[in-house]
């Protein structure tokens, strides 16, 4: 079951939105595995002129990891855990030159989690994830822009030493090129491709490769819409002796109205 409510404002200027929304899960015959997550968020946007404005957005949610998670610890009932985030998010266009500044920060807390040996205490996951990026825009042609968009992380660990005796702060570095074309509501395609690495603290050894991030949106008909996308990042891993790992993801939907 997932219910939502959100209220918007429809000003002419300016925005304010406020909503919460819900996850509920029910096994027939594994009570253990129900869930129950669910968040609120409130966004606003100051337009400070009519080329410029800024948005801030704030949430709290809590969420489960889902069994096929590589650090799910097996427990009897699945690993909870609550998010805290914050984004910041500035845009200025003028002329042919778009520029944006987005500012993401999450804290995440892990939940101890009962197992048949007893609690498993789950502090040592605990993290704060800081992400900035910039892009630069130009307007090369109508509904047609080349960017270069860099990007920093961080990834801070409120507790200096894992149980394996690691140490999981790190430090991440992007660079995307790419170009964006959009065609009256017909067609839109974002494609960036570039470079991606993240050095640990010691023992962990560095993350390096390949980076893409393509998404593309037709209308062949009126009623039809075809979506897809392709990304590809580095996600958190506590399994002793892994820094990270890659993970590419494709997804492809077809709508019809």
């Amino acid at each position: 079951v997932y219910p939502a409510l959100e209220l918007r404002s429809d000003w002419t200027k300016h925005a304010l939105n406020v909503g919460l929304h819900g996850d509920f899960q029910r096994y027939f015959d594994r009570e253990s595995e129900d869930t129950n997550d669910w968040g609120v968020f409130t966004y606003g946007r100051l337009d400070i002129s009519d080329v410029e404005n800024l948005g801030l957005r704030v949430s709290h949610d809590m969420e489960h990891e889902e069994r096929g998670n590589r650090d799910d610890v097996n427990g009897t009932e699945p690993t909870r855990f609550t998010a805290d985030a914050g984004e910041l998010d500035w845009r200025f266009q003028r002329d042919a030159i778009f520029t944006r500044f987005l500012f993401d920060s999450r804290h995440l807390r892990y939940l101890d989690t009962p197992s048949s040996l007893g609690i498993i205490n789950q502090s040592d996951r605990n993290r704060w994830e800081y992400d900035p990026r910039f892009r630069l825009c130009y307007e090369a042609f109508e509904g047609t822009m080349f960017y270069v968009e860099p990007a920093l992380s961080w990834r801070r660990y409120e507790r200096d030493i894992d149980r394996n005796g690691e140490n999981r702060d790190s430090t991440g570095r992007q660079i995307l090129v790419g170009v964006t074309y959009d065609a009256s509501a017909v067609t839109y395609l974002d494609l960036g491709v570039g470079y991606t690495a993240r050095d640990y603290k010691d023992p962990l050894p560095s993350i390096s490769g390949f980076d893409v991030r393509a998404q593309v949106t037709w209308n062949p008909l009126d009623q039809l819409t075809v979506n897809s996308s392709l990304s590809r990042s580095i996600e958190e891993t506590t399994t002793a002796g892994v820094s990270g790992f890659f993970v590419t993801a494709g997804r492809a939907s077809i709508d019809y109205e």
